[in-house]
């Protein structure tokens, strides 16, 4: 029997084709591969085994994955996958790799890979694959292979270069770093061999720091640079090289001009192509240097001054303090204080107050000043005044003075402004000249002086109150001829008499060495004995100049009062006080009235003065003035007052005066009152003239501002004992009343100028860029005209300036530049000529005017200005300059002249209109007033008035244009 088997046995066919006679024919060779198959296989498996081996002991992550169609299923991972990739073999085989490893933004680049693969590309690049912790850098290399089932496979092979990558990227920023240093920076950067003694790089800071061109600077030699103190220079780069790096102060590099540059250098050691080389930074240190130069001469200075001066740093420790600083709170030497707090030097509730009450005052305003309490080392306070300014780098600049002298003054003052007031209620002589002496006592503190009143019917001085002391010393003399007596020879003079012995020229105790003796007027003497070892110093003789000027107006005021003492306290309980208001405004209405009718300064004063004096409100009254400069008063005139009270108001400083409130009317510019109120109390066996005790009474003061326009004239001060002369209703009624004198002021002032005969002129030379036209000028280098200035309201002005040789453009850019100006435009321009109108937040000519002057001509060229005003005869002329140099410090009077200004008519104004007039232009304007051409609605038009004169319309509109034009110059410049 035949069994035919069918078996699969592995062959090799070679088939060969051929053409014979138009057919094909083939030939097929057949060789039997059973035994090379087997070997074949043998090979693929020990290939197998060393691709498992590979796979399994790689350090790499490997991913063998299968083709299905175009994706990539996991098939198997290493080990190494799943430590680098936190994935375990089971959570990612058989599932699609970008499913699990590719992020969303890398899908389209793994999809150009897997078209590689397939087309048998190989695939090698750097990628970013998603891990369990977050995305990772790893270099790929792709591999496709063919299974045996004829299936398409490959590995995925990860290299992780995530650490290398951020080693890459930190080396990349740290070069873009170093380069934008390099380049940007404030100074200069050098590197240099110092072996070579080349330079191999610089910024462009380099460069301009020494004036080279980066190819000059490159060509010199670091020597060359460094060679004003050559030793010092290898000293550096030594310790560079040995200790990789280095620094120096105020070392010297010299410049492309041969000048020698101080300099600051920071240098360290750096291998470039395995060589040492060195990189500089370096700082001009000019301006530190001028910086530390001026701050020694501030120190130097501060060192010098008697004030406490100190420097805080940004904690309230001190970097610097003067000697006058420690000496004035008990430390002899200034270094006790430095690095120590300010604190330590005030008591816990003035700390508390600066902290909370000052610092944000100094935080919101960069400045405080006033009084404070300081405490010396053993504990013990004074008073002081306190200047903090505050630095930019927060620090404070403490200036510190000892005020505790000043404060002993004032208390005096205030001490005897309270006597005045006790003797401006005394109502009897016994009770002025017993509280006189007290006052003596506590505002000078001499407890020895007496009050001699003068007799008529003995013609003699007699004691009518004596201290003690007093008493004892002139038991045997009392009474004291005028002629004989130092007293005697104070009343006959009315002057104050002092001397440095007793009187009658005794000495027999040695007790008294000194004695003061002062006029009370027609009234008597004051006198005042001191004891040996005192003298009367100049400050103790004003303080009892001004308490014998209030005992003399207590004197006066009580002689004057007696009979109607009685009447007026029981009339000013039956006063209602509607009508006591209504009288005072009536008051205030009649002076505003009669005010109209004064023409001269003085005659305003003295109007205001008698009027309020000889109401029943008011006791005193007076007018004061100061000037720019000077911080005393001026009486100028006054009623109910002794003439020595006002010459010796002159004497005193201002803020001194009714307790400040005349000082603080000056500056605020508003209405000051001050009231006291008071009640006698007289001795138990005193009586009473009218048999009455005196109840309680008010005494007010007030101060009234003299203004117009924001300028201030002088101060009213008016006394009064009403309790409602200065209540808020009157306080209106005199807050009119000063504006009212202050314009009458002003008028009188201007109407001087305006009719005077002949006048004052003064020229000014002003370079001060402060005046408009000499900034203009200064600005442009041109001539600078002023030509009229007029107040627009709301404290504007509007100006015009005609400027020659400078072009409108640059005129505009300088109105734009300045603070001065707050808009402009050109009115016109004509060849080199401009009209520029301006708005101004001040006027010159405004300022001079309130004191009674005018602006004629004011011209600038190149910055150097003439301005001319004018001013009546009656002006004064010392406050006229002094406030022009207020506006303009950089002025100086060049000349003052007296010129004559006739006064116009109107037939005269008329006369000199007709002569710059055409008949044609008289004509056409004299018919167009007449007509109804200038009223609204118009009655006559332009055409119907043309016709009317027989012209055309346009040629009537130009005669009416020359008419207006040329009355117009001769009514505002008089030409």
């Amino acid at each position: 029997m035949l069994i035919y088997l069918r078996c699969t046995v592995p062959v090799t066919l070679t088939i060969y084709g051929s053409g014979y006679d138009s057919q094909w024919f083939f030939v097929v060779a057949i060789r039997d591969r059973s035994e090379s198959k087997n070997s074949e296989h043998h090979s693929i498996e020990e290939e197998y085994d060393r691709r498992a081996a590979l796979f399994e002991n790689s350090h790499d992550p490997i991913v063998e994955y299968e083709f299905d169609g175009e994706t990539a299923i996991i098939k198997a991972v290493n080990g190494a996958f799943e430590d680098v990739f936190g994935y375990s073999a089971e959570e990612v085989v058989d599932r699609a790799a970008d499913d699990v490893l590719v992020p969303t933004e890398k899908y389209a680049e793994y999809r150009s890979f897997l078209q590689k693969l397939l087309q048998h590309e190989r695939v090698e690049a750097e990628v970013r694959r998603q891990t369990i912790t977050g995305p990772r850098e790893f270099l790929f290399r792709g591999i496709r292979f063919e299974a045996d089932d004829s299936s398409l496979g490959g590995y995925a092979i990860y290299m992780d270069i995530t650490e290398r990558k951020e080693r890459e990227r930190k080396q990349r920023e740290a070069k873009e770093h170093f380069e934008k240093i390099f380049e940007h920076a404030n100074d200069a950067i050098v590197i240099f061999d110092p072996s070579r003694d080349t330079f191999k790089e610089c910024n462009v800071q380099a460069c301009d720091l020494l004036g080279y061109s980066r190819e000059e600077f490159l060509d010199l030699a670091p020597s060359d640079v460094y060679s004003y103190d050559p030793p010092r220079f290898l000293e550096l780069v030594d310790e560079v090289l040995d200790e990789g790096t280095g620094w120096s102060d105020e070392f010297g590099c010299s410049t492309s001009t041969g000048g020698i540059l101080p300099t600051e250098i920071s240098a360290s050691r750096i291998e470039i192509d395995g060589r040492p080389h060195v990189l500089a930074l370096v700082r001009d240190i000019s301006d530190r240097i001028e910086h530390e130069r001026e701050i020694r001469q501030r120190s130097t200075a501060m060192d010098a001054t008697t004030d406490g001066m100190a420097i805080l740093d940004a904690d309230g420790k001190y970097v610097y303090v003067n000697r006058a600083h420690a000496e004035m709170y008990g430390y002899a030497d200034p270094a006790e204080l430095v690095g120590e707090s300010w604190q330590q030097l005030y008591d816990g509730a003035e700390i508390q107050r600066i902290e909370t009450d000052i610092e944000p005052i100094i935080k919101r305003r960069g400045r405080w000043r006033g009084e404070a309490t300081g405490q010396h080392r053993d504990g013990s306070t004074f008073p002081q005044e306190l200047v903090l300014t505050e630095l930019e780098d927060n620090g404070w600049v403490y200036a510190v003075r000892d005020i505790t002298d000043r404060k002993i003054i004032e208390r005096k003052l205030e001490i005897l402004n309270e006597a005045s007031r006790e003797l401006v209620t005394a109502e009897t002589t016994g009770t002025i000249t017993r509280r006189s002496l007290e006052a003596v006592d506590r505002v000078l503190g001499f407890d020895i002086s007496c009050v001699r009143l003068f007799d008529s019917e003995t013609n003699t001085l007699e004691p009518i109150a004596m201290t003690p002391g007093a008493e004892a010393l002139i038991d045997s003399c009392p009474a004291f001829d005028l002629e004989a007596t130092l007293a005697g020879h104070a009343y006959r003079r009315g002057e104050t008499v002092s001397t440095e012995v007793d009187e009658d020229g005794s000495r027999s105790n040695g007790t008294y060495r000194a004695s003061l003796h002062l006029s009370l007027g027609e009234y008597g003497t004051l006198t005042i004995f001191s004891r040996a070892n005192i003298r009367f110093e100049e400050l103790d003789i004003h303080r009892a100049e001004l308490l014998a000027a209030a005992i003399r107006a207590a004197l006066e005021r009580d002689e004057r009062e007696k009979v109607l003492r009685r009447n007026e306290r029981e009339l000013r309980q039956q006063r209602d006080q509607l009508d006591t208001l209504n009288q005072i405004n009536s008051l205030i209405e009649e002076l505003i009235h009669r005010l109209v009718g004064a023409t001269t300064r003085e005659e305003i004063n003295q109007i205001i003065c008698d009027r309020l004096v000889a109401s029943d409100f008011y006791e005193s009254a007076w007018v004061g003035t100061t000037d720019v400069a000077s911080e005393n008063i001026t009486p100028q005139t006054g009623a109910g007052v002794d003439d020595g009270y006002l010459e010796a108001l002159a004497t005193m400083p201002l803020s001194y005066i009714e307790n400040g409130i005349v000082a603080r009317a000056f500056q605020t510019g508003e209405f000051q009152v001050l009231r006291q109120y008071q009640v006698t109390n007289p001795g138990l066996n005193e009586t009473i003239e009218d048999g009455t005790l005196p109840p309680e009474e008010v005494e007010a003061v007030a101060a009234i501002p003299l203004k117009y326009d924001e300028r201030i004239y002088g101060v009213l001060v008016v006394n009064a004992t009403c309790e409602d002369a200065f209540s808020r209703t009157a306080q209106t009624g005199f807050e009119v009343l000063g504006d009212t004198i202050g314009f009458a002021i002003y008028a009188v002032l201007n109407r001087d100028l305006l009719l005077s005969d002949s006048v004052v002129e003064l020229e000014f030379e002003v370079t001060d860029p402060r005046c408009v036209p000499v900034l203009f000028s200064q600005r442009l280098g041109c001539r600078c005209q002023l030509k009229q200035t007029a107040p627009l309201g709301d404290g504007k002005f509007l100006s015009y300036l005609r400027l020659e040789g400078a072009s409108a453009d640059d005129a505009l850019e300088v109105a734009e530049s300045t603070d001065l100006v707050e808009s402009g435009r050109i009115v016109s321009e004509h060849d080199s000529e401009i009209l520029l109108e301006l708005i101004q937040a001040e006027s010159v000519a405004q300022t001079l005017m309130e004191v009674g002057a005018s602006v004629r001509t004011v011209v600038a060229d190149d910055g150097e200005g003439r301005l001319v005003a004018e001013a009546p005869q009656t002006a004064n002329v010392r406050e006229i300059v002094e406030t022009f140099r207020v506006i303009h410090p950089e002025s100086n009077l060049l000349a003052k002249r007296e010129v004559d200004h006739p006064v116009k008519t109107v037939a005269e104004f008329r006369d000199d209109l007709e002569d710059r007039l055409t008949d044609k232009q008289i004509a056409a304007i004299e018919s167009a007033y007449a007509s109804g051409y200038f009223d609204w609605p118009r009655k006559n038009t332009a055409t119907e008035l043309a016709a009317t004169l027989g012209i055309s319309a346009p040629t009537l509109h130009q005669h009416l244009r020359h008419a207006e034009r040329k009355l117009l110059e001769t009514f505002i410049n008089g030409v």
